[in-house]
């Protein structure tokens, strides 16, 4: 699966500080509206906007918490930061924050790994939500809009080898019943395929809507509080300090630092800025230079800086997968007598065993990308997150 030539060679060497700024072009005067601003990978949008970009005068935020207090953001007093509490759900919510925006950059999204997904509330913020945004570009005659997908469009129980963005398409088209994170996935890809098809669309001033999706692989960064965080908890909370690593090592499964994905954002919302030619209506898939390897050794320095002792043994992926499976079928036939909640489902337990690796060189060909932050960059932020983050 995937281009020709085996796994893609990717080099980076530092950061990559002569990289194009998001808009070059005097003449412009943006304001850049990012939905879900205040999440994970937000924030770390809104502070390269605030540290790499010119041309813009205002950051504007609408996301359903409020400002996080935690996370500092950079100081640039050329750009106005605002922060508008509300739901992409709700038209006068979307109505009050799209007036006067030029740019949107929508990562706001439910994320339902739980072994009971609420389908209809991921189909109500992740599809309904993006189809109002989409009007609302429309209505307010913005005309770049920039939406973050995900590269588990189409997964099953298959490996993933060097896939490019053609291939995921391949998988979504014949992905019958065998799709894994059923609800999530297919409500992300719903909401992608929704922006895709908008790209062109006639604006009520007479222009055209550019769009692009972003498909970065699993995030891992300052912020995360699904990810590795989980198997930290788990290790701390339910293994008492030891645990045991799930499924083979020779499963290849490929992380990417969310200050890369981050700086994809960025990049697209400079090459669509710019109007450079073949880069709109799209999808592309985000990767870095984090070396490709199992969950469980990949995770290695932030569990043992927390205390928590990898054993020597694996449990293989089938018991892994029947056991959750099991433990579902209790949870459910207790739930009539008490609640008992599952943040991870089998079917996520399958996709953190399976190998899955992909082919992100359209980003860098067409949209310019470059990851900015090294491995050892990345490393060395992530530890001291994970390692001071609360439990």
């Amino acid at each position: 699966m995937g281009r020709s030539g085996g796994h893609e060679h990717r080099a980076s060497h530092g950061r990559n500080n002569s990289l194009p700024f998001m808009l070059s072009n005097g003449a412009h005067s943006d304001v850049v509206l990012v939905l879900g601003g205040c999440g994970f990978l937000g924030r770390h949008i809104i502070n390269l906007l605030l540290e790499k970009s010119e041309g813009i005068t205002e950051i504007r935020v609408l996301d359903i918490q409020d400002r996080p207090k935690s996370f500092s953001f950079t100081e640039n007093p050329k750009i106005q930061l605002k922060f508008v509490k509300g739901d992409i759900t709700n038209l006068r919510d979307i109505e009050r924050s799209f007036q006067g925006v030029n740019a949107v950059i929508h990562c706001a999204s439910l994320i339902d790994t739980s072994h009971r997904q609420d389908v209809e509330k991921l189909k109500r913020i992740n599809v309904q939500g993006t189809a109002n945004i989409i009007k609302a570009c429309v209505a307010h005659n913005i005309d770049r809009l920039i939406y973050t997908s995900s590269s588990e469009l189409g997964r099953t129980f298959d490996p993933i080898v060097n896939a490019n963005e053609d291939d995921v398409d391949e998988k979504i088209k014949h992905k019958h019943n065998k799709i894994i994170l059923n609800g999530y996935s297919t409500s992300k890809e719903e909401a992608e395929k929704m922006v895709l098809l908008a790209n062109g669309h006639r604006l009520q001033n007479g222009n055209k809507l550019a769009t692009v999706s972003l498909r970065p692989c699993g995030l891992y960064g300052e912020g995360d509080s699904m990810y590795v965080t989980t198997v930290i908890r788990t290790g701390r909370k339910l293994f008492y300090g030891y645990l045991p690593a799930l499924g083979s090592a020779d499963a290849k499964i490929q992380r990417v630092y969310v200050g890369n994905v981050a700086w994809a954002h960025v990049v697209a919302l400079a090459a669509m800025t710019r109007k450079d030619p073949g880069v709109c209506g799209k999808a592309y898939l985000i990767t870095d230079d984090t070396p490709i390897c199992d969950n469980f050794t990949f995770m290695k320095p932030f569990l043992e800086a927390r205390q928590i002792e990898l054993l020597p043994v694996r449990i293989p992926f089938v018991v892994v997968y029947y056991f959750w499976a099991l433990m579902e079928l209790l949870i459910w036939l207790l739930s009539p007598l008490v609640k008992i909640p599952l943040l991870v489902n089998k079917e996520e337990v399958a996709l953190c065993c399976t190998t899955a690796f992909y082919n992100g060189s359209q980003a860098r060909e067409v949209l310019g990308y470059r990851p900015i932050f090294t491995p050892g960059e990345a490393m060395e932020r992530s530890l001291t997150y994970y390692s001071t983050m609360p439990l």
